[in-house]
């Protein structure tokens, strides 16, 4: 298996720190493309996997795996997302008595 930097970002966006689900998705419309360097022709398929650290609320994810799928090549076939770590609403998980430090 090969690891390749695949994407780039096409425009600057903001820090996606204190941002909320929509204003993420709006952060990182069109702001994700591939390489041109990596543009694929001929024999073999290229299989791509995009990776994320943290997926927080997905839409890193969600924008390079568009980004992937719109590559216009018979070649380039997309296998999906992976993360090392997801963070959700805390709120939620420690219930409405969550203070932002331990539980």
């Amino acid at each position: 298996m090969q690891v390749v930097d695949f994407l780039r970002h096409r425009r600057e966006v903001l820090d996606q720190r204190g941002l909320s689900a929509a204003q993420r998705r709006r952060n990182l419309a069109g702001a994700i493309g591939v390489r041109a360097q990596c543009a694929v022709r001929g024999d073999p398929p290229v299989y791509v996997v995009v990776v994320d650290d943290v997926v927080t609320t997905g839409a890193t994810m969600q924008a390079c795996l568009s980004a992937v799928a719109a590559v216009e090549s018979p070649q380039v076939r997309l296998c999906g997302g992976a993360s090392v770590a997801a963070v959700g609403d805390r709120s939620r998980a420690y219930g409405s008595a969550y203070d932002g430090g331990n539980p």
